[in-house]
């Protein structure tokens, strides 16, 4: 009986824990274009929350198909080019878009090299355009660099 007290207090405390941790709940997305062969050279961190900006966007992507469908009343793209890189074993990567008190944070992971790499010698400019619920608000962005692993 005493076991059954302390597994639901445990129960409880766990979901009191969770729904803390909660507050800024990671926001979905779906990346509807990747690429290392982008023509954009430099950075690049855009909101696009119309057609006319994503039709723009995507011909500058280099997208050879026609851009995905978006809803743009209901949802919206954010775009990621990290600009001119060395070698192949760079790419660009959304490590997660959260909301925050300001509105919502974006995280672009700039994926380098890591110790051991064997890396085609091209240079490449990677870029990627990921579709997410509309949010009129603020969109910040970081970006952060992470080694890839290649052990």
């Amino acid at each position: 009986m005493r076991m059954k007290s302390l597994e639901s207090i445990a129960v409880g405390l766990l979901a009191i824990c969770g729904a803390a941790m909660s507050e800024t709940p990671d926001v979905s997305y779906e990346v509807i274009y990747q690429t290392q062969n982008s023509p954009i050279t430099s950075q690049r961190l855009e909101v696009l929350r119309d057609a006319e900006s994503f039709a723009r966007a995507w011909r500058e992507l280099g997208g050879e198909e026609p851009p995905p469908a978006v809803d743009f009343e209901r949802q919206m793209v954010v775009l990621a080019a990290t600009g001119e890189r060395p070698n192949t074993c760079y790419r660009v990567e959304i490590g997660g878009i959260e909301r925050t008190a300001s509105g919502l944070a974006v995280e672009v992971i700039d994926v380098v090299p890591g110790e051991d790499c064997m890396c085609g010698m091209m240079i490449v400019h990677p870029a990627l355009a990921a579709r997410l619920e509309r949010h009129d608000g603020p969109v910040s962005f970081e970006v952060v660099s992470r080694a890839r692993d290649c052990t």
